[in-house]
């Protein structure tokens, strides 16, 4: 059996460190994405033992602080043990197909296609945020190139669509 003298805590968030790498910084939207994780301990000289179950370590996509997806939520629990720490690393990835995702009750079916934005990729741990974020960019879909007025025409829109909305209710 293990040796009972070497203790090796369990992993916390806060003892976890990893990066996200999109295979692309910027979508159109409804894209399927393709994330590659790399997962270590924060600190080599502290090894712990992570639950390395889809369920448990995942990603998460947020726009502002609202979750469109989450991995952890939408997988089934599959135990598996990680051992992080000196050059005790783990490698995977994961994917998300653009789409919002409603994680409720474990109901992750997708609902519609996230608006264009700047949306944040984390890693979770155990419902918790590890790491750094990444930035990944939805641009507008259908306009071609839209390069650098992209901002000022999104806020334009948004206006012009609230103003037509008053005028339609006004009609009724």
């Amino acid at each position: 059996g293990p040796n009972p003298s070497v203790q090796v805590t369990d992993c916390t968030a806060s003892l976890l460190d990893g990066t996200l790498t999109p295979d692309g910084q910027r979508i159109q939207p409804g894209w399927k994405v393709t994330v590659k994780a790399h997962v270590a301990a924060k600190d080599a000289k502290t090894p712990c033992i992570a639950q390395g179950s889809p369920a448990k370590l995942g990603m998460r996509v947020l726009h502002g602080d609202q979750t469109v997806y989450d991995s952890t939520t939408c997988a089934e629990d599959a135990p598996k043990r990680l051992l992080f720490g000196r050059d005790l690393t783990w490698d995977t990835t994961f994917a998300w197909d653009g789409h919002a995702h409603l994680g409720q009750d474990g109901n992750c079916q997708a609902a519609d296609v996230v608006d264009p934005g700047v949306y944040t990729l984390r890693l979770v741990y155990d419902g918790k945020l590890v790491g750094q974020p990444t930035e990944l960019t939805v641009e507008g879909g259908g306009q071609g190139d839209s390069s650098g007025s992209g901002g000022k025409a999104s806020s334009g829109d948004q206006a012009s669509a609230k103003s037509t909305q008053k005028q339609s209710t006004k009609n009724q």
